[in-house]
């Protein structure tokens, strides 16, 4: 069922042109930048985009505008681990990683995910309850248990994406946010 799921979501977001992507990623960071628990974080992970993903990079130039510590994973296919560097203004370089996904040079870390205040993740698809569907490999599920309590934990995403409701697995960890270009999903709100 997630494995279909997956495959249907993926294919409607890959169907989005380029330029439809920046517009809807542009909408998807005006409500972030927004949030209380935003403007309150210090130390904000993101993830690097690849693909038909809400994008990133584009925008960490705004995180740093706003004087945000920002940080990034790298990605350890043998223990299907993340690791987290800082990323330092006109000095981190990106590079293709593992999957073809970009990550930070390893420099000036790793970094202890306690730190981080703020966590933006990927995801493939995403429900009304916060709950996530990501590519099925399990590396954010594992890291996301490492990270402090009182990190917000929030899921950024086109509008698309978003299914009624998930079926999930005892592993499965949900979003404290889901953010799209149409809606803010706060799972602390739900009764």
């Amino acid at each position: 069922m997630k494995n279909q799921l997956r495959k249907i979501i993926l294919q409607r977001r890959d169907n989005l042109k380029p330029e439809e992507r920046l517009s809807l990623s542009k909408q998807i960071w005006t409500s972030l930048f927004t949030l209380p628990e935003f403007l309150k974080a210090k130390h904000i992970m993101i993830y690097l985009n690849f693909g038909s993903e809400v994008e990133t990079i584009p925008f960490i130039d705004d995180l740093f505008s706003q004087n945000k510590n920002v940080y990034a994973p790298v990605t350890n296919t043998k223990n299907k681990s993340l690791t987290i560097y800082p990323i330092i203004k006109d000095k981190t370089k990106l590079f293709k990683g593992s999957y073809g996904i970009p990550e930070p040079e390893k420099v000036n870390g790793p970094i202890n995910p306690s730190q981080i205040d703020l966590i933006i993740v990927p995801g493939v698809v995403f429900d009304f309850d916060c709950q996530r569907i990501g590519y099925g490999a399990g590396y954010y599920d594992r890291f996301l248990q490492s990270v402090s309590p009182s990190a917000t934990i929030l899921g950024i995403a086109y509008d698309l994406q978003l299914v009624k409701k998930i079926k999930t697995d005892k592993h499965d960890l949900p979003m404290d946010l889901v953010v799209t270009e149409k809606r803010i999903i706060n799972r602390k709100n739900k009764s």
